[in-house]
Formats: structure tokens, C-alpha cells, sequence
């Protein structure tokens, strides 16, 4: 079971629970090697709050204690009671250039060994790879998955177990075969999705193409699992991966680099030989000198585990305060491929934009030219152009907005640079547009927030509606009413419309039948109307302009309003989802007429 708890564009908090365990996403597997633990896996839970760790299935295979493990089961032998990932032994088989394990082999091994999540053998896609190479590389890929997921299906009716699936996207660096190949694992029903073959480019420092690679995944890949990039640990990639979409990492860096006498940080990978002072006061960095981490082998892996592990909640609470993409652009401005690998995003805004929430916690920061690709700014100009024919126009960021949305976010909330901000304010002024009526304002408010219908709302009303003004200082829009009755407010913090129930009913008299409702199913009606929220699964249809946070008309099947809700998911969502919360409702009819 996979549900979003929180979320900002495509980066997520979520909950994966099977077989009374959960882990919370973004989550980091954190490699074990049976053989060698350079950290304990008690140290890693008591110290490293760790949730997952991953283990190789073909390197437990040549062990000495595979006999040992096969008895007591992976949980026991390594003294760990939460969730545990293994992987086939593809990329291990890949870097040594041999194959000596089979598919149906390798997944009856790693149940016997008490694995959790079972990963199939996948063909190794190399970015050198001709497309006849790689489409030949997918149809096994896929036939193995099929075969693990029989075998997998066959195990938990039998032994009623919640085993989980795994299953790998190859498809090398043609964004067609990745698609085809997310399509084809998707339709095995997987528990989570993993994207393979992506080690060679994180080596060459490819970012912008492993960008293309997880973009073009989410679109076709199931999104109400977790997806999974397989051999990506360096936290300078993190942000920037979870704003992409991906929910679970794993890492043998912390230990590998060690070895080298490598030193982690979140913008690159220090040589300890140079290092004079340690630019970290993580509890190994706090207590040791530069010196005497040299030395320990296990103090520079724990290092390198904690800045791994600290990024991933930078990142979370990024996600819970709305500003993951602030954190991206300012984590990508320090490494020169990273730049051009966030700037890439820009081509994939109208799809992140579906995504993309209306409500902000936080004012809009241009901190960068890379601020320019921001998915809010991307809207911005899209909606303006297709729901406002106003001529009055200010400039916003090197673009012409209408001028009713100078309070709107993120006109409205906003911090610029002072030179852009002087620029904007001068060709403003020199437009010398009129003080801005409350209720046009008002007007371009609402069409920029449920389209260029509700035009007609505001021409055949106009002698009924109120549009009052704050009383403190700053005078913006409070409320509008419509004969005296209530009808919405403005929010204070982001300036969007929140109907009451009765305002509901008169905005959707003026809009489709379809626009911005979300159907449910006859059998949680009373629940609506009683305020309660929506869930995934019993929602019938969503219309395709619905963002997460829009204001949406909850109906019956009869078109008839139940509810005003805020919806916490898109439409794509609220189809695949089968857990979690689709719309919050807001407003419920407390009339009694209906």
C-alpha cells in the first residue's frame, strides 16, 4: 500500500506499508554487505533511524554464510527488524562481466533468504547500446519481470504474504523504449519501480539525461507506487531526483568512498588527504579532527551515512513547506552539469505543472536565471494567455500579466532581485495604468482560478455583487458577496477564491457541467455531504484542470453538488491511487436544502 501523506510538484512524502511495516518516503536503502558491515545494522537503526537496507542476492549467493542465512533468514542473521530490499545482482553481474545466475533462480532465493522486497534479473542497458540492443534488452527484461511476478503471486496465496515486487525500466538513453518499458513493467502490477542502467551516466556526470530518463518514466510508469533509481546514493543529486519524481534511493557511497578516504557533502565529494577542516558538524565531524577521521574507515563511512541520510530530511521538510523547488535551483546553481541538468526541466513544464500545487505556503523566490523555469511561472503566463482578455497589463518577471492578478500569487507574493524588480516597476508605471478596480480584481481572479467562462458570472450580476476590501493598511479584496449572502473569501496568503456552498452553486451555473468536478460514487454520497473526505478509490471521474489544492465541486452522479473540496491530487492520481485522500471537503450544504 503506497499513499501521498504531503507533496510539492512531483516530489512526495508518502507511506508504504506491507506485512505491518511502513516506510516513509523519500526513503534510503541503505546497502549491506553480509560479508563486510562496515556499520552494524544496530548502529544503523539507533543511531541512523534508518528504514530500509538492501542487500545484494547475487553476492549472498557466493558467500560463505549462505547456508547460514537460508536457515535463520536475512532478518535474524543481520539483527534487523524493518523492511529488507534485495536486488538480483544485475550491475554486480554487469561490472563482472559474467552471467551465473538465473531469473526464476534468483527470485526463489532471495524468498528463501526472507527478503521483503524481491527483485528480478534485468538486461543491463549501457549508454552506448544501439536501439536494436536495447529493445532486445527490454523484451527480456520484461519477460523475467512477468516470471518473477507469477512466482511472487504464487508465494503470498500460498504462504498469505504481502512479498513485495519489484520491477526494473531498462531502455537505455532512448526515451521511447523507457516509456515502452514503464508501460510494459507497470502492467505487471508492481509494488514499486525501479529505473536501471543509470549508474554509467551518474559516472559520466550525464544529469541532464538522467533527467530525461526519470521524466519520461513518471509519465508512463505507475504512479501510485514508489519509483526507485537504482545506484543513485550522492545526496547532490537528491533534490533534484525527488523534484523529478523518485521516492527511494540506495547507497553503497558511504561505504565505498570511505575506502577511497572520500568525504561526502551536498555539493560534490572531498579528498580527505586535502582537507584541512572538516565543513560538517554532524556527530562523527563534531567530535573528530580531519586527522583521525583519515585513520577510521568506519567514523568516515558514518559521516558520510549522516550527510546522506540529513539530506533526504532537508528535502522532506522542503516537501511539508512547499519550497522543494527553491531548494532544488539552490542545490544545482553549485555544480556546473547539475545547472544544465535543472535548466533541462524547463522543456517538461507543462507535464510537472499537473503537479504542481496552487496553494504556496511560501512567497516566490527568483534566486537564479534558473528561476525562470519555475513551474509557478510556467502557469502563470500559460492561464493568463488562455483566461484573461484584459488589456490593462503589468510586467511581471519579463512577461505581461493582467493587471487583476497584481495580489495573486506569485505576482502578488513574490522576492525579486532589485534590479528586476525596478525594471518591472518602471514599465508598469510607464503604462500608466489605472487604480485598479475591486470588482475587475475581483473578475481576474476568478478566471485565472476556473476560467474565462465566469466572465459571464460577473457581466449578468454586476448589480448584485459586493466586493469588500480589508480595513487594514493594505486594503486588498477580503470577500464578495451576492445580494448581501456570502459567496466566497480571498485568501490572505495566496489571494485565490474559496466559495461557500452557496457560491459554489452560483460559479458552476456559469462553467461546464464537467469543469473542476470531482464525481463520486453513489455509495460515499452521504459521506460527502456530511463533510467527509474523499478517498482515491471513490472518486468516479476527475476533470483534467484539476491541480492538487484547486478548489473543486464534489457531485454525485446526477451532477448534483455535494460539497466544495480541495483536492489533493490530479486527475491522474485520483485514477491510479487505490489508498489516500483525494479531496478534502471545505464546505458542505448546512441548509438542508438541496
Amino acid at each position: 500500500m503506497f499513499e501521498i501523506k504531503k507533496r510539492d510538484e512531483l516530489g512526495r512524502i508518502g507511506r508504504w506499508s506491507f506485512e505491518g511495516r511502513t516506510i516513509e518516503t523519500p526513503a534510503m536503502a541503505v546497502v549491506v554487505n553480509p560479508n563486510k558491515m562496515t556499520i552494524p545494522t544496530d548502529e544503523l537503526e539507533n543511531e541512523f533511524h534508518a528504514q530500509l537496507i538492501i542487500t545484494n542476492a547475487y553476492i549472498i549467493k557466493q558467500s560463505k554464510y549462505l547456508e547460514e542465512i537460508k536457515k535463520n533468514k536475512l532478518h535474524r542473521f543481520l539483527g534487523w527488524d524493518k523492511p529488507i530490499y534485495t536486488d538480483s545482482g544485475t550491475f554486480q553481474m554487469y561490472s563482472l562481466g559474467k552471467t551465473d545466475i538465473g531469473t526464476e533462480e534468483t527470485v526463489k532465493l532471495q524468498i528463501e533468504l526472507g527478503s521483503d522486497i524481491i527483485t528480478p534479473l534485468d538486461e543491463f542497458t549501457f549508454p552506448t547500446d544501439t536501439k536494436s540492443e536495447v529493445e532486445k534488452k527490454m523484451k527480456k527484461t520484461y519477460a523475467n519481470s512477468l516470471l518473477a511476478r507469477e512466482i511472487i503471486n504464487e508465494h503470498n496465496k500460498k504462504y498469505k504474504r504481502e512479498l513485495q515486487f519489484n520491477s526494473t525500466v531498462q531502455g537505455g538513453v532512448f526515451m521511447d523504449c523507457r516509456r515502452e518499458c514503464a508501460r510494459l513493467v507497470s502492467s505487471l502490477n508492481p509494488d514499486i519501480i525501479s529505473v536501471g542502467g543509470i549508474v554509467p551516466l551518474m559516472e559520466q556526470y550525464r544529469y541532464k539525461t538522467l533527467t530525461d530518463i526519470i521524466l519520461n518514466v513518471k509519465k508512463t510508469a505507475s504512479i501510485n507506487v514508489p519509483l526507485h533509481a537504482f545506484g543513485c546514493g550522492h545526496p547532490m543529486l537528491f533534490s533534484l531526483m525527488v523534484l523529478c519524481g523518485i521516492d527511494v534511493f540506495d547507497s553503497a557511497a558511504y561505504a565505498l568512498f570511505a575506502k577511497k578516504k572520500k568525504y561526502i557533502t551536498v555539493h560534490g565529494t572531498l579528498d580527505m588527504n586535502e582537507l584541512n577542516y572538516l565543513p560538517c558538524s554532524c556527530p562523527v565531524c563534531s567530535k573528530f579532527t580531519s586527522s583521525e577521521l583519515i585513520k577510521n574507515e568506519k567514523l568516515l563511512a558514518k559521516h558520510n551515512l549522516y550527510v546522506t541520510l540529513s539530506e533526504l530530511n532537508i528535502i522532506k521538510q522542503a516537501i511539508a513547506s512547499g519550497t522543494l523547488r527553491r531548494l532544488t535551483e539552490m542545490r544545482c546553481a553549485s555544480h556546473p552539469t547539475l545547472y544544465y541538468a535543472y535548466k533541462n526541466l524547463e522543456k517538461y513544464n507543462s507535464f510537472m505543472e499537473k503537479y504542481s500545487s496552487f496553494e504556496k505556503r511560501s512567497s516566490f523566490f527568483f534566486i537564479s536565471e534558473l528561476s525562470r523555469t519555475n513551474t509557478d511561472l510556467y502557469r502563470l503566463k500559460k492561464r493568463s494567455k488562455e483566461r484573461q482578455d484584459t488589456k490593462d497589463k503589468l510586467k511581471f518577471i519579463h512577461s505581461d500579466i493582467p493587471y487583476g492578478l497584481k495580489n495573486m500569487f506569485p505576482v502578488g507574493q513574490n522576492l525579486l532581485p532589485f534590479n528586476i524588480a525596478r525594471r518591472n516597476k518602471s514599465v508598469t508605471a510607464m503604462r500608466k495604468l489605472p487604480k485598479l478596480d475591486v470588482f475587475e480584481e475581483a473578475k481576474e481572479r476568478l478566471q485565472y482560478q476556473f476560467g474565462k467562462k465566469l466572465s459571464s458570472f460577473f457581466e449578468e450580476n454586476k448589480s448584485q455583487i459586493q466586493v469588500n476590501i480589508s480595513k487594514t493598511k493594505i486594503h486588498r479584496i477580503k470577500e464578495m458577496r451576492m445580494n448581501d449572502i456570502l459567496i466566497g473569501v480571498f485568501s490572505a496568503k495566496t489571494g485565490f477564491f474559496i466559495p461557500t456552498f452557496s457560491g459554489a452553486c452560483e460559479i458552476r451555473k456559469y462553467l461546464g457541467v464537467n469543469d473542476y468536478c470531482v464525481r463520486v460514487k453513489n455509495n460515499v454520497v452521504s459521506f460527502a455531504k456530511e463533510g467527509k473526505s474523499v478517498f482515491a478509490r471513490h472518486v468516479k471521474y476527475c476533470d483534467y484542470k484539476i491541480r492538487p489544492h484547486d478548489y473543486v465541486f464534489v457531485v454525485d452522479s446526477k451532477n448534483n453538488l455535494l460539497a466544495l473540496g480541495q483536492a489533493l491530487m490530479n486527475k491522474r492520481e485520483m485514477k491510479e491511487f487505490k489508498y489516500g485522500v483525494a479531496v478534502n471537503i471545505r464546505k458542505i450544504n448546512k441548509t438542508g436544502k438541496e
